[in-house]
């Protein structure tokens, strides 16, 4: 399942589906766009999901992922891709069912400044 994850600055985020519903062994990529609003240029993000107590995604005892890119300006000058602005954090595949609250923070890279930090759900179905 891909979730979505966009943003635009000042507005906070919108994730679909929430809450996110799948079946153990369905594999969970999350995929975040920042729109910086008219900021004349991007800045570097950092992307975190984390979990707070555990985490359904078998091997991975840490409990965040965590990936870099770029704010894209917003209306974007061309289209968006792994290139131009958009993050990809692929947890693998889920193999512990359950009920996961989970958060999403987008940080300044450079300032470690909290732009947006939510807590959605993933549900994981046997």
């Amino acid at each position: 399942m891909i979730i979505l994850v966009y943003s635009l600055a000042g507005v906070g985020l919108s994730i679909t589906p929430e809450p996110a519903l799948i079946h153990v062994g369905d594999r969970v990529v999350w995929k975040l766009l920042f729109f910086n609003g008219r900021l004349a240029q991007s800045i570097k993000i950092k992307c975190t999901i984390y979990f707070e107590k555990s985490n359904p995604f078998k091997g991975n005892s840490n409990k965040d992922f965590t990936a870099y890119g770029q704010s894209i300006k917003y209306p974007p000058a061309s289209p968006v891709s792994e290139e131009n602005g958009e993050v990809i954090i692929d947890a693998g595949k889920a193999s512990e069912a359950g009920h996961y609250k989970y958060g999403i923070r987008i940080t300044n890279a450079e300032t470690e400044e909290i732009i947006s930090d939510d807590d959605p759900a993933l549900i994981v179905l046997p």
